[in-house]
């Protein structure tokens, strides 16, 4: 039964400027974390799952009404939470990622705990996306557990359970469901009144009535060893739903995320936080909460604590590769309204990601939106192309089907939320605009870590997205012949990857785009190929790419195979507007 959109009965409405009073002894915190839920529960007013011991935390605890994470994916969301830092800025915004060095100065945060006395356990799921120094845990296994510190210390436990993790949609498939397929709630952007959406829907539900008796065997547990009145309990998810169009996508349906914290003294029991909250906060608030420093590399906001911050403005978002699937999108979000900037407008919503297509449910939308069963609202994930930009009403549109990035009412809102993207770019020193290929490269020639090459090289870091602008907004002439003619491969990506955007080529630029596809630079190659594919050297492009795929230097064959796929859906596409 949906309650309502965000609010739970029982509970009050309050925006908490004050931060949590010290509890005169060092508590220990328990952490018990999750992966691909949102905010289906009936503390954010979804009653759907039977969940009690949630519940008893919401009733116990402070509800966060407007949690999100940095990705709509595991890897690059734990990245963040363990650092305190953007993904986007240590070049772990891939999903996955091998090889990308961190700087040593940056810690997990469990470290600084580590070194203020706790004992730090994590059960067990890690994947933060690179290779966290071994110290970061006193132990990280499945046999974890805070019971084996030593007399009286400290401690913070992590427990992760899995069993709400996208693989489980299908392999609990057949799975008894105490649940009325009737009565289940389904987003506007999938069909009403289909029976296997329903399904695949209503199994994201059970799984999370199983999760919950996890949550309440981790309960007792700290109940039985009279622990509860001296432990801090934190519920979260690392990204919102396992379900297409969730999963990897920067709606609300894959970044907003549940966050509950319980204090053993009762602070703000029953309460809702209003402000808007970053995952990758939660990490460092727990430092704050219990006095120790926090690093100035951090770049989040603890909002609880001796170290809280003033209230969050925006809440920043990226989606970058997935799998196999190259894309580029930032987002920000308010407490109402959420922007994205899409620097790949060219290429569809929706991603061939192989993995998602064992998800039952995934397999009928495909079956649907081939056989032109879907309707227009269910259609925009499937379309090639999107907009450059996209601004949301969250309020008023939770589901975000109706881009108002056009709507003149709203004009004041998208300069507000671009103006913060564009600023929060530079200040961090987004690394999303560096290709693949090259991201190894700089790391490989340099010695140094992206994090720590950015900071050399902030100018040159401006001048890859200004070149990145020009295909999402292509007129810059200027711009464009200053990017074909740069030094930086990076910035010759953008310029030469523009220019497949654009129906006619100059012989002049085609004769350069012909050089460049010789590169040493390989994403310049795979840039060169593609448009030279897109305006009819369909041969030349393809040989080139097919002797790239091999390639054993780190993202060249990949980002190769991608090009590729994208050059034959292309001619599919012609072939297709032939026939008809």
């Amino acid at each position: 039964m949906l309650l309502g959109a965000c609010q739970s009965q029982g509970t009050e409405e309050k925006n908490h400027s004050e931060s949590a009073p010290e509890l005169g002894f060092q508590p220990n915190i328990v952490w018990v974390s999750t992966e691909d839920i949102g905010c289906t529960l009936a503390p954010y007013g979804d009653s759907t799952a039977y969940t009690p011991n949630i519940n008893r935390l919401a009733r116990e605890g402070i509800v966060y009404d407007r949690a999100f994470t940095v990705s709509g994916v595991c890897a690059p969301s734990r990245s963040s939470m363990i650092t305190g830092v953007h993904p986007t800025s240590l070049g772990t915004h891939h999903m996955r990622t091998e090889g990308i060095r961190v700087p040593d100065f940056i810690q997990a945060f469990s470290t600084y705990m580590k070194e203020a006395g706790y004992y730090c356990t994590n059960n067990v799921k890690e994947d933060y996306n690179y290779s966290v120094d071994a110290q970061a845990w006193d132990e990280s296994s499945w046999k974890a557990h805070w019971r084996n510190r030593k007399a009286g210390q400290p401690f913070f436990a992590v427990f992760n359970n899995i069993v709400t993790h996208e693989h489980k949609t299908w392999y609990n498939h057949r799975n008894l469901m105490a649940l009325n397929l009737e009565e289940i709630p389904i987003p506007k952007y999938y069909p009403q009144d289909n029976e296997e959406v329903r399904r695949g829907v209503a199994r994201v539900y059970s799984n999370i009535m199983d999760l919950d008796a996890h949550v309440g065997y981790i309960l007792k547990q700290l109940e039985d060893a009279q622990l509860m009145d001296s432990t801090i309990v934190v519920f979260w998810s690392d990204h919102g739903g396992p379900l297409p169009r969730q999963k990897r996508e920067l709606f609300d349906s894959g970044t907003k995320v549940p966050l509950i914290i319980r204090y053993p003294d009762g602070w703000n029991a029953g309460t809702r936080e209003e402000q808007p909250v970053s995952m990758m906060d939660l990490g460092p608030t727990m430092m704050s909460i219990l006095g120790i420093e926090i690093p100035e590399y951090m770049q989040a906001q603890p909002f609880l604590g001796k170290n809280a911050t003033e209230d969050r403005q925006y809440v920043f978002l990226h989606r970058d590769r997935m799998d196999a699937q190259y894309d580029l999108v930032r987002g920000v979000r308010d407490e109402r309204y959420k922007y994205f900037r899409n620097y790949y407008p060219d290429r569809p919503n929706i991603q061939e990601i192989r993995y998602r297509m064992q998800v039952p449910l995934m397999q009928e939308m495909a079956r649907l939106h081939k056989s032109g069963s879907l309707q227009a609202e269910q259609e925009i994930w499937f379309n090639t192309s999107k907009p450059a930009e996209e601004l949301y009403d969250t309020q008023s549109d939770p589901d975000e089907i109706n881009n108002l990035a056009e709507d003149p009412n709203h004009r004041d809102k998208l300069l507000e939320l671009r103006t913060a993207h564009l600023d929060w770019r530079e200040q961090t020193l987004d690394l999303g605009a560096i290709p693949e290929p090259e991201m190894y490269r700089i790391q490989q020639q340099s010695g140094k870590t992206l994090y720590e090459w950015a900071r050399e090289h902030p100018a040159l870091l401006k001048e890859i997205w200004q070149a990145a602008e020009l295909n999402a907004f292509p007129d810059d002439e200027t711009t464009l012949q200053e990017a074909l003619r740069h030094p930086e491969p990076s910035v010759q990506y953008w310029g030469i990857y523009s220019l497949g955007q654009q129906k006619i080529l100059s012989k002049q630029h085609l004769e350069l785009i012909r050089e460049k596809l010789a590169s040493t630079y390989p994403s310049v190659s795979i840039a060169a190929a593609r448009t030279l594919a897109m305006h009819g050297e369909t041969d030349v492009a393809t040989q080139k790419l097919r002797s790239l795929e091999s390639s054993d230097f780190p993202g060249v064959g990949m980002m190769a195979a991608y090009t590729l796929r994208e050059i034959e859906n292309h001619q599919e596409a012609i072939s297709d507007l032939a026939a008809d």
